[in-house]
Protein backbone atom coordinates (compact mmCIF):
# COMPACT_ATOMS: atom_id res chain seq x y z
CA UNK A 1 0.00 0.00 0.00
CA UNK A 2 1.02 3.42 -0.83
CA UNK A 3 0.06 6.87 -0.13
CA UNK A 4 0.24 8.96 -2.70
CA UNK A 5 -2.90 8.79 -3.47
CA UNK A 6 -3.78 11.23 -0.69
CA UNK A 7 -2.37 14.04 -3.17
CA UNK A 8 -5.37 13.88 -4.72
CA UNK A 9 -7.09 15.30 -2.03
CA UNK A 10 -4.54 17.84 -1.82
CA UNK A 11 -5.17 18.77 -5.31
CA UNK A 12 -9.03 18.67 -5.45
CA UNK A 13 -9.58 20.77 -2.44
CA UNK A 14 -6.98 23.63 -3.91
CA UNK A 15 -8.92 23.34 -7.19
CA UNK A 16 -12.19 23.84 -5.46
CA UNK A 17 -10.92 27.10 -3.04
CA UNK A 18 -9.42 28.07 -6.41
CA UNK A 19 -12.65 28.11 -8.02
CA UNK A 20 -13.76 30.09 -5.96
CA UNK A 21 -11.51 32.50 -5.49
CA UNK A 22 -10.45 31.58 -1.94
CA UNK A 23 -6.47 31.31 -0.80
CA UNK A 24 -4.64 28.01 -1.48
CA UNK A 25 -4.99 24.98 1.01
CA UNK A 26 -0.99 26.26 2.38
CA UNK A 27 -2.25 29.43 2.96
CA UNK A 28 -5.31 28.19 5.14
CA UNK A 29 -6.39 26.75 8.80
CA UNK A 30 -7.89 23.72 8.29
CA UNK A 31 -10.15 21.58 9.82
CA UNK A 32 -11.42 17.60 9.49
CA UNK A 33 -14.37 16.57 11.03
CA UNK A 34 -14.31 12.65 11.34
CA UNK A 35 -10.24 11.57 11.14
CA UNK A 36 -11.30 8.09 12.13
CA UNK A 37 -9.38 5.57 13.41
CA UNK A 38 -6.77 5.73 10.57
CA UNK A 39 -6.37 9.37 9.85
CA UNK A 40 -4.01 9.02 7.32
CA UNK A 41 -5.53 11.88 5.20
CA UNK A 42 -5.10 14.17 8.30
CA UNK A 43 -1.55 13.16 8.73
CA UNK A 44 -0.80 13.39 5.20
CA UNK A 45 -1.76 17.11 4.87
CA UNK A 46 -0.28 17.79 8.07
CA UNK A 47 2.91 16.21 6.30
CA UNK A 48 2.60 18.64 3.37
CA UNK A 49 3.12 21.44 4.96
CA UNK A 50 -0.53 22.05 5.86
CA UNK A 51 -2.02 23.26 8.72
CA UNK A 52 -4.56 21.27 10.01
CA UNK A 53 -6.62 20.06 12.73
CA UNK A 54 -9.00 17.21 13.38
CA UNK A 55 -12.02 16.01 15.46
CA UNK A 56 -13.39 12.87 16.04
CA UNK A 57 -14.95 11.11 18.99
CA UNK A 58 -13.33 8.14 19.28
CA UNK A 59 -9.31 8.50 20.05
CA UNK A 60 -7.16 6.53 17.52
CA UNK A 61 -4.23 4.08 18.59
CA UNK A 62 -1.19 5.42 16.94
CA UNK A 63 1.22 3.56 19.05
CA UNK A 64 1.17 0.69 21.37
CA UNK A 65 2.01 1.47 24.60
CA UNK A 66 0.45 1.09 28.02
CA UNK A 67 -0.86 4.83 28.09
CA UNK A 68 -2.43 4.65 24.64
CA UNK A 69 -4.01 1.64 25.16
CA UNK A 70 -5.72 2.53 28.45
CA UNK A 71 -7.01 5.90 26.39
CA UNK A 72 -8.66 3.80 24.07
CA UNK A 73 -9.86 1.53 26.45
CA UNK A 74 -11.42 4.31 28.81
CA UNK A 75 -12.43 6.87 25.82
CA UNK A 76 -13.74 3.60 23.06
CA UNK A 77 -14.61 0.62 25.42
CA UNK A 78 -13.04 -2.34 26.01
CA UNK A 79 -14.54 -3.95 22.40
CA UNK A 80 -13.14 -1.32 20.16
CA UNK A 81 -10.02 -1.24 22.22
CA UNK A 82 -9.48 -4.48 21.19
CA UNK A 83 -10.03 -4.12 17.74
CA UNK A 84 -7.87 -0.97 17.27
CA UNK A 85 -4.88 -3.20 19.22
CA UNK A 86 -5.58 -5.83 16.66
CA UNK A 87 -6.02 -4.18 13.65
CA UNK A 88 -2.98 -2.59 14.72
CA UNK A 89 -0.77 -5.06 15.27
CA UNK A 90 -1.73 -6.53 11.65
CA UNK A 91 -1.35 -3.29 9.65
CA UNK A 92 -1.64 -0.20 10.77
CA UNK A 93 1.97 -0.03 12.43
CA UNK A 94 2.98 -1.30 8.88
CA UNK A 95 0.88 1.58 7.30
CA UNK A 96 2.33 4.09 9.46
CA UNK A 97 5.98 2.88 8.65
CA UNK A 98 5.16 3.12 4.93
CA UNK A 99 3.81 6.73 5.39
CA UNK A 100 6.83 7.78 6.80
CA UNK A 101 9.15 6.15 3.98
CA UNK A 102 7.13 8.22 1.44
CA UNK A 103 7.21 11.43 3.04
CA UNK A 104 11.18 11.18 3.97
CA UNK A 105 11.55 10.13 0.11
CA UNK A 106 10.38 13.56 -0.77
CA UNK A 107 13.11 15.54 1.78
CA UNK A 108 10.30 15.84 4.75
CA UNK A 109 10.74 14.40 8.34
CA UNK A 110 7.48 12.30 8.99
CA UNK A 111 5.19 14.12 11.63
CA UNK A 112 2.67 12.44 13.99
CA UNK A 113 0.60 15.45 14.91
CA UNK A 114 -1.46 13.78 18.00
CA UNK A 115 -2.26 17.52 19.65
CA UNK A 116 -3.95 18.15 16.50
CA UNK A 117 -6.01 14.98 16.28
CA UNK A 118 -8.80 16.46 18.73
CA UNK A 119 -10.92 13.79 20.54
CA UNK A 120 -14.62 15.47 21.22
CA UNK A 121 -17.95 15.87 19.44
CA UNK A 122 -17.88 17.74 16.59
CA UNK A 123 -20.97 18.99 17.78
CA UNK A 124 -20.55 20.61 21.17
CA UNK A 125 -19.83 24.39 21.48
CA UNK A 126 -16.86 23.74 23.63
CA UNK A 127 -15.16 22.49 20.92
CA UNK A 128 -15.58 25.02 18.77
CA UNK A 129 -14.52 27.98 21.14
CA UNK A 130 -11.13 25.64 21.82
CA UNK A 131 -10.73 24.92 18.13
CA UNK A 132 -10.84 28.78 17.04
CA UNK A 133 -11.36 30.20 13.59
CA UNK A 134 -11.17 28.19 10.28
CA UNK A 135 -10.51 28.99 6.71
CA UNK A 136 -11.56 25.55 5.13
CA UNK A 137 -13.86 22.87 6.91
CA UNK A 138 -13.52 19.11 4.96
CA UNK A 139 -15.17 16.32 5.67
CA UNK A 140 -15.38 12.67 3.97
CA UNK A 141 -17.60 9.67 4.09
CA UNK A 142 -19.24 10.86 7.86
CA UNK A 143 -21.88 13.35 7.87
CA UNK A 144 -24.19 10.14 7.14
CA UNK A 145 -23.26 8.61 10.55
CA UNK A 146 -24.43 11.74 12.82
CA UNK A 147 -27.80 11.89 14.41
CA UNK A 148 -29.81 14.36 12.13
CA UNK A 149 -30.24 16.38 15.75
CA UNK A 150 -26.82 16.89 15.78
CA UNK A 151 -25.98 17.45 12.69
CA UNK A 152 -28.30 20.77 12.48
CA UNK A 153 -25.98 21.97 15.63
CA UNK A 154 -22.73 20.83 13.92
CA UNK A 155 -23.72 22.81 10.50
CA UNK A 156 -24.52 25.52 12.76
CA UNK A 157 -20.97 25.59 14.55
CA UNK A 158 -19.39 25.34 11.39
CA UNK A 159 -21.35 28.11 9.47
CA UNK A 160 -19.45 30.46 12.96
CA UNK A 161 -16.78 29.26 12.98
CA UNK A 162 -15.51 29.72 9.20
CA UNK A 163 -13.92 32.95 8.91
CA UNK A 164 -14.63 35.51 5.82
CA UNK A 165 -14.15 33.94 2.85
CA UNK A 166 -14.50 30.46 4.43
CA UNK A 167 -15.66 27.30 2.79
CA UNK A 168 -16.73 24.25 3.78
CA UNK A 169 -16.38 20.62 0.88
CA UNK A 170 -18.15 17.89 2.36
CA UNK A 171 -19.19 14.64 0.93
CA UNK A 172 -21.29 12.12 2.38
CA UNK A 173 -22.47 9.01 1.21
CA UNK A 174 -26.26 9.75 0.85
CA UNK A 175 -28.24 6.62 2.31
CA UNK A 176 -30.52 7.01 -1.15
CA UNK A 177 -28.04 5.96 -3.47
CA UNK A 178 -27.10 1.92 -3.97
CA UNK A 179 -23.89 2.38 -2.12
CA UNK A 180 -26.06 3.89 0.93
CA UNK A 181 -26.45 1.26 2.93
CA UNK A 182 -22.69 0.52 3.48
CA UNK A 183 -23.17 -2.91 2.52
CA UNK A 184 -19.71 -4.30 1.64
CA UNK A 185 -21.02 -6.22 -1.43
CA UNK A 186 -22.55 -2.81 -2.75
CA UNK A 187 -19.46 -0.84 -1.86
CA UNK A 188 -18.17 1.70 -4.83
CA UNK A 189 -15.23 -0.63 -5.06
CA UNK A 190 -17.22 -4.08 -5.54
CA UNK A 191 -20.33 -2.57 -7.95
CA UNK A 192 -18.22 -3.56 -11.00
CA UNK A 193 -17.21 -6.91 -9.30
CA UNK A 194 -18.98 -10.07 -10.79
CA UNK A 195 -19.91 -11.83 -7.31
CA UNK A 196 -22.16 -13.47 -5.73
CA UNK A 197 -24.86 -10.98 -3.41
CA UNK A 198 -27.07 -11.86 -0.72
CA UNK A 199 -29.03 -8.36 -1.10
CA UNK A 200 -30.79 -7.06 -3.81
CA UNK A 201 -29.94 -3.65 -5.39
CA UNK A 202 -30.64 -0.81 -2.99
CA UNK A 203 -31.93 -3.33 -0.17
CA UNK A 204 -31.53 -0.55 2.63
CA UNK A 205 -34.36 0.76 1.04
CA UNK A 206 -36.40 -2.07 0.12
CA UNK A 207 -36.36 -5.04 2.24
CA UNK A 208 -33.55 -4.49 4.44
CA UNK A 209 -32.97 -7.80 5.64
CA UNK A 210 -29.14 -6.98 6.77
CA UNK A 211 -28.70 -3.80 7.73
CA UNK A 212 -25.46 -2.33 8.00
CA UNK A 213 -23.50 -2.65 11.06
CA UNK A 214 -22.94 0.65 11.64
CA UNK A 215 -25.26 3.71 12.51
CA UNK A 216 -26.69 5.53 9.57
CA UNK A 217 -28.89 8.56 9.60
CA UNK A 218 -31.05 7.72 6.69
CA UNK A 219 -30.83 11.57 5.33
CA UNK A 220 -31.42 11.88 1.64
CA UNK A 221 -29.57 14.03 -0.42
CA UNK A 222 -32.42 16.47 -0.42
CA UNK A 223 -32.17 16.38 3.56
CA UNK A 224 -29.09 17.35 3.41
CA UNK A 225 -29.35 20.75 1.12
CA UNK A 226 -32.36 21.25 3.73
CA UNK A 227 -30.14 21.19 6.77
CA UNK A 228 -27.22 23.36 4.77
CA UNK A 229 -29.61 25.98 3.28
CA UNK A 230 -30.40 26.86 7.24
CA UNK A 231 -26.74 28.49 7.11
CA UNK A 232 -25.00 27.96 4.01
CA UNK A 233 -25.26 28.91 0.39
CA UNK A 234 -24.57 25.61 -1.45
CA UNK A 235 -22.13 26.58 -4.23
CA UNK A 236 -22.06 22.88 -5.26
CA UNK A 237 -24.11 19.98 -5.10
CA UNK A 238 -22.70 17.10 -7.06
CA UNK A 239 -22.83 13.54 -7.14
CA UNK A 240 -19.23 12.22 -8.36
CA UNK A 241 -20.28 9.61 -10.24
CA UNK A 242 -24.27 10.56 -11.19
CA UNK A 243 -24.39 6.92 -13.09
CA UNK A 244 -23.88 4.67 -10.28
CA UNK A 245 -26.30 1.86 -10.01
CA UNK A 246 -27.57 2.54 -13.37
CA UNK A 247 -27.34 -1.01 -14.46
CA UNK A 248 -28.98 -2.68 -11.45
CA UNK A 249 -32.09 -0.71 -11.60
CA UNK A 250 -34.87 -2.36 -13.28
CA UNK A 251 -38.27 -1.37 -14.05
CA UNK A 252 -39.76 -3.16 -11.14
CA UNK A 253 -37.13 -1.92 -8.85
CA UNK A 254 -37.94 1.49 -10.47
CA UNK A 255 -41.44 1.09 -10.04
CA UNK A 256 -40.73 -0.26 -6.18
CA UNK A 257 -39.20 2.83 -5.43
CA UNK A 258 -41.12 5.23 -7.55
CA UNK A 259 -41.41 7.69 -4.30
CA UNK A 260 -37.54 8.26 -4.89
CA UNK A 261 -36.25 10.28 -7.56
CA UNK A 262 -33.23 9.73 -10.04
CA UNK A 263 -31.21 12.35 -8.26
CA UNK A 264 -31.42 10.69 -4.96
CA UNK A 265 -30.94 6.88 -6.10
CA UNK A 266 -28.09 7.76 -8.15
CA UNK A 267 -26.45 10.19 -5.44
CA UNK A 268 -24.11 8.17 -3.29
CA UNK A 269 -21.34 10.07 -2.74
CA UNK A 270 -22.31 13.73 -2.89
CA UNK A 271 -19.60 16.93 -2.90
CA UNK A 272 -21.06 19.87 -1.48
CA UNK A 273 -19.38 23.06 -1.25
CA UNK A 274 -20.75 25.68 0.71
CA UNK A 275 -20.03 28.69 1.81
CA UNK A 276 -21.45 30.48 5.61
CA UNK A 277 -24.43 32.85 4.72
CA UNK A 278 -23.57 35.23 7.47
CA UNK A 279 -19.67 35.35 6.03
CA UNK A 280 -20.31 35.88 2.64
CA UNK A 281 -22.91 39.10 4.03
CA UNK A 282 -19.62 40.89 5.54
CA UNK A 283 -18.05 40.79 2.06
Amino acid sequence: MTFSWLDGYVREYNDALRAYGRPKLEASRVLEIGFGARPHRLVWLHNSDINVWGVDLDKPLLELSPKSVFDIVRRNGPERAIKSITRYCISDKHQWRTMASEIGARGRTFLMPKERLIVADAASGDFWAKVGQMDFIYSEDVFEHIPGESLEILVEQMARALRPNGLALIRPMVFTGICGGHQLEWYPHTLDQHIERRTAPWEHLRQNRYPADTYLNRLTRQDYVDIFEKHFHILENKAMKPDRGESFITSAIRAELSRYSDEELFSNSVRFILEPKQNSARQ
